[in-house]
Parts: C-alpha cells; structure tokens; sequence
C-alpha cells in the first residue's frame, strides 16, 4: 500500500516539474499522511462505521485526507483529480438532487465518491456502495447521467490514475458496456500522446491498447 501512495507522490511531482503545466495542487508529499498510527486506522474505521473496511479499499486509509490535482496544458489536454482518505469518503454524498435516484438498481443515495472530477469534462464521480450491509468493493463511474461498472479495484485505479495523471476522460477505457463519442476519443488521443511523449519513463501501451479496444 505504500507504494501506492509513493506512485501518486511521483506522478504530481513529475507534472509540476513540467513548466509548460499549470498545476494546482493541495499534495506537498508523503509528509503530509495522516497522522495517525497506520496499523491502528483499519480498527479506527470498524469502530466508527461497525464494519471492517474491506481488503481492497485499505490503501484509501493511508491517504491524506484530501489529495486534490488538476492540471493543463492547453484546451484539449488535462487532467484532474480529487480523492479522500477512507475515513473521509464516507462522508463525500453526492448532491441531494439525485438521492432519489436508482440506476441499475444502485441507490445514488447509498453513494459515496472516492474521486471526482468537476473542472475538466466533468462532473464525473468514482462511487463505492455504502449501506447497512457494509461497503461494496465494486467501483461505478457516475457522469450525473448513467451509472457504470469500473473494470479495476480501488486499489488498481489508485495505481492506474498515477500512470494517467488523471487525464480527461482515462476512467472511461475502463468501463466495458461504455461507447466513447468521438469528442472523447479524439481528446483521449491527444492526452495519450501528451504522456507517450512527455513521459517517456513509463509504458502507456496498455493505455493505447484500450483506447484501441474503444474504435480509436
């Protein structure tokens, strides 16, 4: 879990160090971890919520209580970000306009978002399914309009969004039943290239691969 953590460090550090970027960031570094014993926040999460957090949301317990990025470098190429230790997620709702709503027999009122996009190409909210029975460990991608099943743990979209930077749009190669417009193809594209180039230390094939996989 520590490196992911150390993956999300590395990968703000490496956009604020482009001077063509405008980065805002609230991140300064591992410094900035909650300060609570680590080993201690899984029984600190039970004894609030009276019920353990599951295996593969852990990694959420050990951010700071808000990690939030976004990032540009012209009008077609940017990325976001905003994420939430664990403890905080559960309190992150969404609007209560949409309470009311059940899309594929989800309620949004028993939502939480884990990451949100709201100033490039969104609003766009990663959701875990909170109620009496527990916490669901199944992620859904929530653009206020349809609701869908993301293709990776929370664990893996951590390690995923490091590798993205956030990019407009990556969630969406990872949701199997969603068709990209061409909009959204042709500024995924871009974006991909942007860190094929920029980036060069890192291997972004498979994301090429699902930009593929969506007819780009």
């Amino acid at each position: 879990m520590k490196d992911v953590l150390e993956g999300l460090t590395e990968s703000i550090r490496e956009l604020s160090a482009d001077a063509r970027l405008t980065v805002n960031s609230n991140y300064s570094g591992p410094d900035a971890e909650s300060g609570a014993d680590g080993g201690d926040l899984p029984d600190i999460f039970e004894q609030l919520y009276g019920y353990p957090c599951p295996e593969s949301l852990k990694a959420g317990l050990y951010l700071p209580d808000t990690v939030e990025v976004d990032w540009k470098l012209d009008d077609r190429v940017s990325g976001e970000f905003s994420l939430s230790n664990a403890l905080m997620t559960m309190h992150r709702t969404l609007d209560e306009s949409l309470h009311s709503w059940t899309l594929k027999g989800i309620k949004l009122s028993e939502t939480r978002f884990v990451d949100a996009v709201v100033l490039h190409g969104g609003p766009i909210y990663t959701l875990i399914v909170v109620n009496d029975e527990g916490i669901s460990e199944q992620l859904y991608l929530f653009d206020t309009r349809e609701l869908f099943e993301l293709e990776l743990s929370y664990e893996e979209y951590l390690r995923t969004l490091s590798l993205t930077k956030g990019i407009t749009y990556w969630q969406y190669l990872f949701c199997g039943e969603m068709r990209l417009g061409a909009f959204e193809k042709a500024v995924l594209d871009e974006e991909i290239t942007f860190l094929q180039k920029k980036f060069t230390n890192r291997d972004y094939q498979g994301l090429r691969a699902k930009w593929e996989e969506k007819g780009g």
